[in-house]
């Protein structure tokens, strides 16, 4: 489940910085169903839309949600 080159990437990019789901559920562990089911139920982070087709999330906003689930 973890890649570790996207976690490492992860890790390296500025808190303004956006990358896609399936990044996203690396780095959150879990598998892109799980990501989308938790934002429909309010238990994740909101993408941010880009374009029509493209859906992003914020990476600062994926790391403070990942603190406080360590919380």
């Amino acid at each position: 489940m973890f890649d570790k080159p996207v976690l490492f990437k992860f890790s390296q990019l500025p808190n303004e910085a956006h990358v896609g789901i399936r990044e996203v559920a690396a780095v959150v562990g879990c598998g892109v169903t799980t990501i989308r089911r938790r934002v429909a139920e309010g238990r994740f982070p909101a993408p941010h839309n880009l374009a029509s087709a493209r859906a992003v999330w914020n990476v600062g906003e994926v790391r403070a949600w990942l603190a406080e689930q360590k919380a």
